[in-house]
């Protein structure tokens, strides 16, 4: 019998995904995690997890292999130590076998290769329904990011890659919160609308700050300035706007707000939009 172990490890290129969390829903990931390394060592009493739904689920799935290839590797060498201990103990060193214990061995235990065959089997069955799954959903996930990416790179005029780690795992958080695409696009717009045309704002339109979860919920209430995005408009008319809007956020009488209006609606007129 496998003896229990008593912890487990977490690997640092795992962890990156952390940053697109929440505390709360970090908190909830590591509590299946500890779970599922629960379950894993008592098998005859298995502590069930509570499970996860969605992409949170989605989230918890490469802890969860993780996990599961850490302690396949820990029962492998308690197995090995057992063995070794019944034929006498550790095999004597052997200069083209330093180790000992993880090459072949004289008198090596042949392995039950029908139980193998049957664990691997089913492992196997239900590994390829998980990925299966796992697939249709990573590609959902991804779909999601590439469509939220290109809006802000068309509206911002950046070329952010939905490729990264960091604005995948930020996406992801905020979509396992429940936000749509369209609270992405409303806050991408707003932002653009007000920083885009800001020298000291205008680095902040960026998925690190858009997207975080302390930042996220705030734009997402803020009441949005007038104006359009339509990037296909000449340069002239859209620094019009801006400035029509810079005028209004920082309450400048009335009078100098409508001049400023009615120089845009010219510029408008000008290049033919109505």
């Amino acid at each position: 019998m496998v003896r229990e172990k008593t912890s487990f490890l977490m690997h640092h290129d795992s962890v990156a995904v952390l940053e697109g969390l929440t505390d709360e829903q970090a908190g909830q990931l590591f509590k299946e995690i500890f779970k599922i390394s629960k379950s894993l060592n008592n098998p005859n009493n298995p502590v069930e997890p509570s499970g996860l739904e969605g992409l949170m689920n989605s989230v918890l799935h490469p802890f969860k292999a993780q996990l599961l290839r850490d302690y396949e590797k820990y029962e492998n060498i308690c197995l090995r130590n057992k063995r070794n201990g019944d034929e006498g103990g550790r095999p004597p060193d052997n200069p083209d076998n330093p180790v000992g214990s993880t090459g072949p061995q004289n008198n090596p235990v042949e392995p039950d290769s029908d139980s193998d065959k049957d664990s691997d089997s089913d492992s196997d069955s239900d590994s390829d329904s998980e990925s299966e799954s796992d697939k249709e959903k990573d590609k959902e996930r991804q779909g999601a990011v590439e469509a939220i990416v290109s809006f802000l790179n068309e509206a911002t005029g950046k070329s952010f890659k939905p490729t990264g780690k960091l604005t995948k795992s930020l996406i992801h958080g905020r979509l396992a919160e429940g936000y749509t695409l369209d609270d992405f696009k409303k806050v991408i717009t707003g932002k653009t609308r007000k920083w885009k045309n800001n020298p000291e704002m205008h680095d902040n339109l960026r998925p690190k700050t858009l997207f975080r979860p302390s930042n996220f919920e705030d734009y997402i209430n803020e009441t949005p300035l007038p104006g359009s995005l339509d990037t296909s408009l000449p340069e002239e008319v859209r620094k019009a706007e801006a400035s029509v809007e810079n005028l209004i956020r920082k309450n400048f009488p009335q009078d100098a707000i409508d001049l400023r209006k009615q120089e845009l609606q010219e510029l408008r007129i000008k290049h033919g939009i109505t």
